[in-house]
């Protein structure tokens, strides 16, 4: 991801759950389900800071994913407490490397033929990776 033409993270996508429900509701007794037609899906993201001041992932980039429909689907969709969040990671410095969870409610007839869409807070600049 680049800020002012520099690369500000670099950014590594783990293997998705795309199935998570069970993850989800063993994680905290107080999530709810997904909705109907829906199902939660679990995406690993390894981000290493390569600013020359600090960053903090959670606040600085966006994660969604975009249905073979065309529809985009995020966290801020339904708000479930899931294992290693994105969210628990830190101020890094440079070099600093950490690794979180995004948890989002996606459809469920077409998973696996979506796409993850990683951005930067307030940029255009977008990053894609298949559901897989």
């Amino acid at each position: 991801m680049l800020r002012d033409g520099e690369p500000e993270y670099e950014i590594t996508l783990g293997a998705p759950t795309l199935n998570a429900d069970a993850i989800i509701a063993a994680e905290n007794q107080f999530n709810d389900a997904a909705p109907a037609g829906m199902q939660y899906a679990m995406l690993p993201i390894t981000v290493t800071y390569q600013g020359t001041t600090t960053g903090t992932p959670w606040m600085d980039l966006d994660v969604s994913f975009v249905s073979a429909a065309g529809t985009t689907h995020s966290e801020l969709d339904s708000s479930v407490v899931g294992p290693a969040p994105l969210s628990d990671i830190n101020e890094l410095y440079p070099a600093g490397t950490a690794t979180g969870n995004v948890v989002i409610a996606i459809p469920t007839a077409d998973a696996a033929t979506g796409t993850w869409v990683i951005s930067q807070s307030f940029s255009d600049q977008k990053f894609y990776s298949a559901a897989q």
